[in-house]
């Protein structure tokens, strides 16, 4: 794969999470769950939402991989769910 390839940047002084193994958030260009913990705390947000948000910020990833990420991501933080509209919206509580 071609992530070898990209020069190694550090991003331990950045992370508010130093429980996240650094090979993860390198593989997760972009997609941080600092990032989507604050859209969360932001505003209700749908999956699909937030799935435009990240994909609109050119991050490189394919859209199942992508879809996985924001997944796995969201099992980490389990935002409060409600229903909006007929919607499910995830939030989050600051």
């Amino acid at each position: 794969d071609g992530s070898s390839a990209k020069r190694p940047r550090n991003d331990s002084s950045l992370s508010s999470t130093p429980s996240m193994p650094s090979s993860w958030s390198s593989s997760t260009e972009g997609i941080t769950e600092d990032s989507v913990r604050r859209y969360l705390l932001r505003k209700p947000m749908t999956t699909t939402e937030l799935l435009q948000k990240f994909k609109s910020k050119k991050t490189g990833l394919s859209s199942d991989k992508l879809v996985n990420t924001i997944a796995q991501i969201l099992k980490k933080l389990n935002p409060e769910k409600q229903t909006i509209k007929g919607k499910l919206c995830l939030s989050m509580k600051a």
